[in-house]
Order: structure tokens, then sequence, then C-alpha cells
């Protein structure tokens, strides 16, 4: 077997197994049948849309969560009356309290973490309705807010995050998969979104090295990017144009715009110098054992990834 071609065998086994993905799909259907037993009787709630690395393809074994978009008809954030009613409806069905925040509710349901969140419906009640017209028209909204409320309509943009990923191939997938696997190598656990930082990453530097499907060259791009943290300039095209992002935004550095939220830098908040030199130190030194490894490497060898990818 070729030396990429072990890497993405390797990044292929990090994906959660069929009892895994079964568990995370009742999950969602036990809550997502709580939740309309609730609101049967109304008209609140449109639709509940899983979202997150489970639609994505990009979970990892034995770390499988579930992420579940509850679209409310009828009312701008925030919904703190409609995030109450998610927290009882959790703590009566399933004998749980879960933790709140503004955007909706946290917990472990069966060993499953879930993030239950509340977000703007902008689809119409009747005719064609799907993701893109709920982010086209959700954005078209948060165009018109001034900078200071934008935020709170994050999960009306984030459903097209699945849409997204669901462009992609297997390649990528795996990329990002094996990027998130390394954050975690890394013990770096404090990062906010650091999750979805590495799954972007694993995506951009898949987008270069697509064509030749090489593992090995998109996770050491992958890395590099890393190493080069404060020059970092990443953002999307496919939700939106490149004239949506802010100046402000756009002339940030390090930039990692999701690809859904013009107005979303991952980066924002990693200013904590201390993180940039350790994922920067980490990077340099998986470099090197990918490299030694390389050197030394012959076909049929077994390469041991999972020390070479721990720090």
């Amino acid at each position: 077997m070729a030396f990429s071609g072990s890497l993405r065998s390797f990044a292929e086994s990090l994906a959660p197994d069929h009892y895994e993905i079964s568990r995370a799909k009742q999950a969602i259907d036990d809550i997502s049948r709580a939740i309309q037993t609730h609101f049967r009787r109304t008209s609140t709630v449109d639709r509940i849309t899983p979202f997150g690395s489970l639609p994505k393809k990009t979970s990892l074994k034995g770390m499988m969560d579930v992420d579940m978009i509850v679209y409310i008809n009828g009312q701008y954030p925030p919904f703190s009356e409609v995030v109450s009613q998610l927290s009882s409806i959790v703590r009566d069905n399933f004998g749980i309290t879960p933790r709140k925040d503004q955007f909706g509710v946290h917990f472990e349901y069966k060993n499953v973490k879930v993030d239950l969140l509340a977000a703007r419906n902008f689809l119409p009640p009747s005719g064609y309705r799907s993701e893109e017209i709920q982010h086209a028209n959700a954005l078209k909204h948060v165009k018109s807010l001034p900078s200071s409320q934008r935020e709170v309509y994050s999960t009306s943009l984030s459903g097209a995050s699945v849409l997204f990923e669901q462009s992609k191939d297997s390649f990528s997938h795996s990329l990002s998969r094996l990027a998130k696997y390394w954050s975690r190598k890394t013990g770096i656990s404090n990062v906010r979104s650091l999750s979805s930082v590495m799954e972007y990453l694993g995506a951009w530097a898949a987008k270069q090295w697509n064509r030749q499907q090489d593992m090995v060259k998109g996770f050491r791009h992958l890395l590099e990017m890393i190493i080069s943290l404060d020059s970092m300039n990443v953002y999307w095209t496919e939700f939106y144009n490149e004239y949506d992002i802010p100046n402000c935004i756009r002339s940030k550095r390090p930039l990692l715009l999701d690809p859904c939220n013009p107005y979303n830098n991952f980066m924002k908040l990693w200013n904590n110098e201390q993180y940039f030199r350790q994922m920067r130190s980490y990077a340099r030194k998986t470099l090197e054992r990918i490299d030694g490894e390389e050197r030394s490497y012959y076909r049929g060898k077994y390469v041991d990834w999972e020390r070479i990818l721990s720090c």
C-alpha cells in the first residue's frame, strides 16, 4: 500500500461504526418526537433538522454527537421562551436538566451529546422549500441588520453547512476527520469551535489536493496552514459572494470564515497566543514525523499513524 494510501485508510477507519450512527439517529428520533408532541397543537415549530458532523459525514468514532435545529415560525431571536420550553421538554421526557444559553439547550442523552438549537424559520409555508431557500432568505434578512444584531441569527444560517459538506467527496470528509482527530491528540480542548475549525481546514486542504487525492499532501498542506496561522486567509463563495463579506472581517488575520455565514470568522476568539504557539509546535512535530516515516517507508510496511499523529 502506498504511503498516502495508508494514511487515507487510517482516516477512513476513524469514521463511526453502524452502531454509533444508529444510536445517534435514534436520539434524533426520540428528541424530535418529544418536541413535536409538545408543540402539536401550535404552529410554533416548522421543522426539526439535524446538522453537524453526523449528516456532514465528518464524525469521529467514539465521539459521536448530535446537533439539531428547531426552526421557529413567526418569532425573532432571542428565543428565550422557546429555549425554556425546550429545556422543559428534555427534563420532562428524559429526566435530564440541560444547560441553557441564548441559542438553545445542551445535554447528554443515552451517551450521545446533544446541542438543540432554536432558529428563525425563513421558509414560506407552502410551495418549494429547501435549505438553500432558508439560507438565502435568512442571509437577506441578516444583511439588513446592524452588525451588533447579526450573531443571534447564526443558527438560521447554519443548516446550509450540511449542504456545504454534502457537496464534498469522501476524500474531503476523510481529511476533515483526520484533522479533527489530530486536534484532539494535541490535548487542546478548551478552544471555542475547534472542531469546526479543523473540519473546514480539512475541507480547504482537500480542495487544493482533490485532483490528486493524495491524503499525505493534503494533510501536510493543512499542517502548514496551522504553522502559518497569523496569515491564514480562508473564505468560501458557495453560499455568499465575496462582496457580502464586510471589509472589517475580510481584512482580519487569521481568517477562517464560516462557509454559510460571511459574518462569522471562526478564528476571532483564537486570541490566546499560547494556543497559537502550541498548535504551531504540534504541527511542526507532526510534519517532522511524517517526513521521517516517509523517507524510511517501503511498500507494504505498517505505518503507526496513531503514534505519528500523537503530540
